[in-house]
């Protein structure tokens, strides 16, 4: 029986893959697998007797990403990737997400004529600023599997002409991760910074390069805003991120605000799971915003996750300063939507309707 690959770029995606391969195990526990990661190191040591109740996989391959852009990032994957399909010779290759470079795994896949699996297919940002959009149809366009979690995916499939013949709906995997994960968060101890019980987590997955004046003085205000009665959170993506905001929380001495590099999964969890409200311009939170009821306000015109603003859980306000401040005062006078039903968003289980599609294919 040949191997399924697991692709990963994120520590996110190691997560979101444990329901599916759990799931795996216990209809065929034969089926052989590899995992394949290209992010950050995962601390393992930290996290290990949480890890191990999870069952966290260790990747059997672990990449160096090189290059100064996108572009050569993608290329340098590309070359290491290769040769692991070289070596086990994989029946199916899973994206567990459209981080960008996803695309390196898919079309090294491609070239080989290996069936690529994507988890959350057809999901669309038109925001500029996020520079994994760009690869999104493409990889859609190279998958024989798509996953789908909205209907509004299945329209952005459709308005791009892209047609994959094994297309399933489901629920969003990660919401199985999360109800997993759940009961542990709360003995998850809060990192030492945060010193006040009400305090907003923003992350910002932009740079300098990516904002103008304007927009730099919107972050400037909201965040003086948010500071006269809640402690702020800034996580950033990278450093240049983190060294661009603490330029300008200095510049206009602002009160009050921590800014810390990447902080491990549980850890960033139970710090969200008990923010006041998150402010954010990435996609990506929305999902676990949106999971634990918290609010969250997204600096863009849209949503990807478009069931997020149906229910009220996540408000796209682009850089319309008045908008923010209102979006976040009302937040704190009783003109926000009640506790959002648990049942909307994980009415199923994902994982099992995911390794039962998956069990159906001849590997």
């Amino acid at each position: 029986m040949k191997t399924i690959i697991f692709a990963c770029s994120v520590k996110k995606d190691l997560f979101r893959i444990i329901p599916i391969i759990k799931k795996l195990r216990k209809e065929n526990n034969r089926i052989p697998y590899r995992i394949c990661y290209c992010g950050p190191q995962i601390n393992y040591n930290r996290f290990r007797p949480l890890y191990e109740q999870l069952e966290v996989p260790e990747p059997d391959f672990c990449y160096k990403v090189r290059g100064r852009n996108y572009n050569d990032q993608v290329a340098s994957l590309s070359v290491s990737f290769e040769e692991t399909v070289g070596k086990t010779d994989p029946a199916l290759i899973i994206i567990p997400s459209y981080y960008y470079l996803g695309i390196a795994y898919a079309t090294v896949g491609d070239r080989y004529d290996i069936p690529i699996c994507l988890l959350d297919g057809g999901l669309r940002n038109s925001e500029e600023l996020q520079p994994l959009s760009n690869y999104r149809g493409v990889i859609d366009s190279l998958a024989s599997i798509l996953f789908i979690t909205e209907e509004n995916s299945l329209v952005n499939l459709k308005n791009e002409h892209i047609s994959c013949p094994n297309t399933f709906m489901t629920k969003n995997v990660m919401y199985d991760f999360f109800n997993e994960i759940e009961p542990f968060l709360d003995m998850q101890t809060m990192e030492p910074f945060i010193t006040k019980d009400n305090y907003v987590l923003a992350y910002l997955y932009t740079n300098e390069k990516s904002f103008d004046d304007q927009r730099n003085k919107t972050i400037i205000e909201v965040v003086k805003h948010i500071s006269q009665t809640h402690q702020i959170i800034f996580t950033a993506h990278s450093a240049e991120s983190g060294s661009w905001v603490e330029k300008l929380v200095d510049q206009h001495g602002i009160k009050d605000v921590k800014i810390t590099g990447r902080i491990e999964y549980p850890a960033y969890l139970a710090m969200l799971k008990n923010a006041s409200f998150i402010l954010t311009d990435s996609c990506n939170i929305q999902e676990e915003a949106s999971f634990f009821n918290v609010p969250c306000i997204s600096l863009q015109k849209s949503s990807e996750r478009k069931f997020t603003e149906e229910y009220g859980t996540n408000v796209p306000v682009d850089f319309d300063l008045e908008k923010i401040i209102s979006v976040i005062d009302n937040l704190f006078t009783g003109k926000k939507k009640g506790p959002l039903l648990r049942s909307a968003f994980n009415p199923g289980d994902a994982s099992s309707i995911i390794a039962e599609h998956l069990m159906k294919i001849q590997i």
